[in-house]
């Protein structure tokens, strides 16, 4: 099982009737540490709060503005500029910007205006030496030509269903590619193979819960502690043994996130 989920929204309003339970399955299973992204400007708080509540597993936090939750009418400039202060509020706990990304689903906001806003975020992220993680939906293309202007950036291209050409687009840029429960799918046969290609150095594992539940959980609320079955699928694609995969994918992830091992 790996110890370091890189990517759970435990600031979802899903995980608040049973939060506590939630992690203390997660450290039964065996994880450490989460990554746990924002998405929207008013989930910040909470978020913070949680990163400080101490015991395992850890709670590391990123903010960031998701396109889902950009309105047309915001101003790139302003959300930065606060997103800016709380960086700065959590100090070393923020171990990335995000999440951000394009998202150009029929219904999302313009294009330019979503591409503005992750402009604005990258170049924070670039400032900070912070890693960014990167949401993509019909978008692949577009971003990876966004992210050639801003070489040296880390980050990770989180829960990727793109081609294989794509995946090495984004390698090829110092990227690692996100997966998660829905390589357990029976129709996940292509994006099995693309992340069988996939150099297992450039590869993170994510819950991405509360949503994308492995195929045996299938139809319910995703956890952390669901991942050990993502990786079984993972490390029979490499033949490879489970707990090795599971050491050079926590190894991936603590390098990009700048995260210990620590105890217990």
């Amino acid at each position: 099982m790996p110890s370091l989920d890189t990517h759970c929204h435990l600031d979802d309003p899903r995980f608040v009737p049973d939060l506590g339970a939630v992690l203390e399955r997660a450290a039964i299973a065996g994880v450490k540490d989460i990554v746990a992204p924002a998405s929207e400007e008013r989930r910040w708080p909470a978020l913070y709060a949680l990163a400080g509540r101490g015991g395992w597993p850890r709670v590391h936090p990123a903010f960031g503005v998701h396109p889902w939750f950009l309105r047309e009418d915001d101003n790139p400039h302003s959300l930065t500029e606060r997103l800016s202060c709380v960086l700065d509020a959590a100090g070393h706990r923020a171990v990335a910007v995000g999440e951000v990304g394009l998202d150009f689903w029929p219904g999302m906001p313009e294009h330019g205006v979503q591409e503005r806003l992750l402009r604005a975020q990258l170049e924070l992220a670039q400032a900070r030496d912070l890693p960014v993680i990167l949401h993509a939906r019909r978008s692949e293309d577009r971003l990876a030509k966004c992210l050639r202007d801003y070489p040296g950036l880390r980050g990770v291209v989180h829960g990727f269903t793109g081609s294989e050409q794509q995946a090495e687009r984004f390698v090829g840029l110092g990227l690692l590619l996100g997966v998660g429960g829905v390589v357990t799918r029976q129709s996940a046969d292509r994006l099995r193979r693309v992340f069988a290609a996939v150099p297992v150095d450039r590869v993170l594992i994510e819950s991405d819960a509360p949503d994308q539940a492995p195929s045996a959980h299938a139809g319910q609320r995703n956890e952390p502690a669901f991942m050990g079955e993502t990786l079984a699928v993972l490390a029979k694609d490499r033949a490879m043994d489970a707990l090795a995969l599971a050491a050079l994918l926590d190894d991936n992830a603590r390098r990009l996130f700048r995260i210990d091992g620590g105890a217990p």
